[in-house]
């Protein structure tokens, strides 16, 4: 493995100045083939600015361009200063927000340059004067870096093999988007009927207890409050202390299955629950009324975007107390006859599921993929 400075390596070339996007606009060329494209220091995706005449001069003096006969490297100078992109295949100029690097002649067969620009793209942000907004590439600190140059077996090596997982990868993608897409038409039902949400469900809120008092009560029993880690359970505290607590003549402690919500912080974040928990003040518990047949995985999958839609911000502060949630106008889906369907919300909670699960296997896939 051989050592070199940057400089040794590469021809390092700035930019046109005053080639501005209005002069850009103000001289396309007649000819189509003699338009090229300018590349900047755009912080978006595509670097390159509308084509230009590569006849064009200013202040009499033509335009630098490149050649689509050679591959460039282009760093960004201001902008998002420091972020490499690999050019090939085309004849174009850039305005001084950038840099370009051409490898010199005795290193052509020696670098792979887009090898190159995964190996020192983290080293080039370093390359940059401050991390803000307004950073500039420092030429001077880049030029002398040194560089590491293995064997170009090496490097062809490797980027044959990381083409090989970015095809797969891509894959996965546009699979998990497929299931994206289809999951969303499982949600879409045609005969319904709405529904404000109290006419559904028993709306409830908690008491507030503090983290002090469930040190002194310590125990087993989930203590759900607005928090939404951890399934939004912040504490696990005594049942019978918990049991003392009551809220309009009614035990706080919810023994039914049911919904809960978090009314302020992430404000409307829902969660299934099964089994018994005390709410406190912060968090709200949707019990489904008797006789009144709601699936509600379904429920929950098919409405928190639009319990979401429902949260108001007083200081910046998200907020969906009982009232609000209470008058909430949700569509169900109806038999024939008018009553709630609950075998068409089990169809589409099991398609959804399965659904689910596979878009979960393909994101640990993406997830491994793209930590290699």
């Amino acid at each position: 493995m051989n050592k070199f400075s940057l400089k040794e390596v590469f021809r390092i070339y700035g930019g046109n100045s005053g080639l501005t996007e209005k002069l850009i606009y103000e001289n396309q060329a007649k000819n189509p083939e003699d338009n090229i494209y300018v590349f900047s220091g755009a912080t978006e995706e595509r670097f390159h600015l509308p084509r230009v005449d590569k006849n064009l001069q200013i202040n009499n003096k033509p335009i630098k361009y490149f050649s689509k006969d050679y591959d460039y490297i282009l760093v960004v100078r201001k902008g998002k200063a420091g972020c490499l992109q690999l050019i090939q295949d085309m004849n174009f100029a850039i305005n001084d927000d950038a840099y370009i690097l051409k490898v010199k002649k005795y290193f052509i067969d020696k670098v792979n340059l887009e090898y190159f620009v995964m190996k020192y793209q983290k080293d080039f942000l370093n390359f940059v004067s401050s991390k803000d907004s307004n950073g500039t590439f420092s030429k001077e600190i880049a030029e002398n870096y040194e560089i590491e140059l293995e064997d170009i077996d090496i490097q062809n090596e490797y980027i044959n093999a990381f083409i090989k997982k970015r095809t797969v990868l891509n894959k996965i993608v546009d699979q998990k988007k497929k299931i994206e897409d289809q999951m969303k038409q499982t949600i879409k039902t045609s005969n319904n009927k709405k529904f404000l949400m109290f006419e559904l469900f028993k709306i409830s809120s908690g008491v507030r207890i503090t983290q002090k008092e469930v040190y002194h009560n310590n125990g087993d029993f989930p203590v759900v409050t607005s928090k939404t880690t951890s399934e939004g359970i912040a504490w696990y505290a005594n049942k019978e202390w918990l049991s003392t607590f009551t809220k309009n003549n009614k035990p706080v402690i919810v023994e039914n299955e049911c919904l809960t919500w978090s009314k302020d912080g992430n404000a409307g974040k829902l969660f299934f629950r099964d089994y018994p928990f005390y709410q406190n003040d912060h968090s709200g518990a949707l019990v489904p009324k008797k006789g009144v047949k709601i699936n509600l995985h379904w429920f929950k999958f098919y409405f928190q975007n639009e319990v979401y839609k429902h949260v108001v911000a007083k200081n910046s502060q998200g907020m969906l107390y009982e009232e609000q949630m209470a008058n909430i106008e949700v569509e169900i889906p109806v038999a024939e006859n008018g009553e709630i369907d609950i075998d068409i919300q089990e169809i589409i909670y099991t398609e959804y599921k399965r659904l689910s699960d596979i878009k979960g296997k393909l994101q640990s896939i993406i997830d491994k993929y793209s930590s290699w």
